[in-house]
């Protein structure tokens, strides 16, 4: 296990025992206790691991003490960054704060390892090397990461699908979180029932153009339990008729009542009535031709 990086969830520090692994190593004298030694810290920099073979991943600020037993990687630094280790049955990984796994661990010889290197190994020293320069001042460049919803709408607000091939299709460019659905012009625009409300158009005169509205409520004095609640739209006054129930009958009764008024009054006589769906649905011998539906 001495090439291996292990989670360990007792060390303050991170610790590497091997120099060829450090990426800028910066020479730096202190020492550590381990048990009852005292093992000197040659200097610190930054190390690259393969998390299981997957991906790479750099850990920073690493001790190198020269010869040390193992690698370890301090638990207790990676919570301190907003990664929690979940153990539950049937899980042994490294997880972010929105529960996205970081890396998956293995358990080798009863230790939690984040990546395994057998002792026996051929040419240890010269991946590691291999490794550490294989991005340099005479190689390409490191590929970019970017922001999947920038360029979603950079490019005019592209599918998911044209995203993956734009990485697919370029060189040296990383993108993640490739979706979509956090992007509100392209629900509204993929919207399949959008609420319209256009301003009413009517004329400048009272008594004109009406609307039928009913409210039920709990049985009042009398048997009432309806109300007709009718409304001018262009002065916004209204007037209200308390029905016994919701029969073409009954309606009808009121209306004529109040048309009668309407004409008897104020000599007016509508020319255009919006009535309520129930009307329009169900009680459809109260329509008349100047009737429309809201």
């Amino acid at each position: 296990m001495k090439n291996s990086a292990i989670l360990d969830s007792g060390t303050t520090i991170r610790i590497f025992n091997e120099i060829t692994r450090f990426l800028d190593f910066r020479t730096r004298w202190r020492f550590v206790w381990a048990g009852d030694s005292r093992v000197p810290i040659l200097g610190y920099g930054d190390v690259g691991i393969q998390v299981l073979g997957e991906r790479e991943d750099a850990i920073y600020n690493v001790a190198y003490c020269e010869n040390f037993a193992a690698n370890l990687v301090s638990f207790r630094q990676l919570r301190n960054q907003g990664y929690w280790w979940d153990n539950r049955p049937r899980y042994n990984c490294l997880r972010r704060v929105d529960d996205t796994v970081v890396a998956n661990l293995r358990e080798c010889h009863n230790q939690f390892v984040l990546e395994y290197i057998p002792d026996d190994h051929p040419y240890t020293r010269m991946a590691f090397y291999i490794r550490k320069q294989k991005f340099n001042s005479r190689t390409e460049r490191r590929p970019a990461n970017g922001d999947a919803m920038r360029w979603h709408l950079r490019l005019g607000h592209p599918g998911p699908q044209a995203l993956e091939h734009l990485v697919n299709a370029s060189k040296g460019v990383r993108l993640s979180k490739i979706k979509t659905v956090n992007c509100d012009a392209c629900g509204m625009a993929k919207a399949k029932r959008r609420i319209r409300r256009e301003p009413r158009e009517f004329k400048e005169e009272p008594g004109i153009q009406l609307a039928l509205d009913f409210h039920d409520y709990v049985d009042g004095h009398g048997g009432y339990k309806c109300l007709l609640l009718i409304t001018d739209r262009w002065s916004g006054y209204s007037w209200d008729y308390y029905l016994t129930d919701h029969k073409s009958a009954t309606i009808l009764v009121a209306l004529k009542h109040f048309f009668g008024m309407l004409e008897r009054q104020f000599q007016i006589y509508p020319e255009k009535i919006e009535c309520h769906n129930e009307i329009f649905m169900k009680r459809k011998a109260v329509l008349t031709p100047d009737m429309v539906t809201d």
